[in-house]
């Protein structure tokens, strides 16, 4: 979502937890952010003093986190 709402100035980094430290625990306690299901998450143009067109489509945040969810297991 950061990258469409920053339109395309912030790109998601592949998130792989690996606890190389394996004598030890490790313990992770994450903060998301999430807006209603039914939101409409657009590009916010203008971020840094940029004249860029919107580079990224507007999508309904269901919509997308259903698309996310079911592409991390095969059916």
């Amino acid at each position: 979502m950061m990258r469409v709402w920053t339109n395309g100035l912030y790109a998601p980094t592949l998130h792989r937890v690996v606890n190389l430290h394996h004598s030890r625990s490790r313990i992770s306690i994450p903060y998301f952010y999430e807006p209603p299901f039914d939101a409409l998450v657009e590009p916010v143009l203008g971020l840094h003093g940029s004249t860029a067109p919107a580079v990224c489509e507007s999508v309904v945040y269901g919509r997308h986190l259903e698309r996310k969810v079911l592409s991390n297991f095969e059916l």
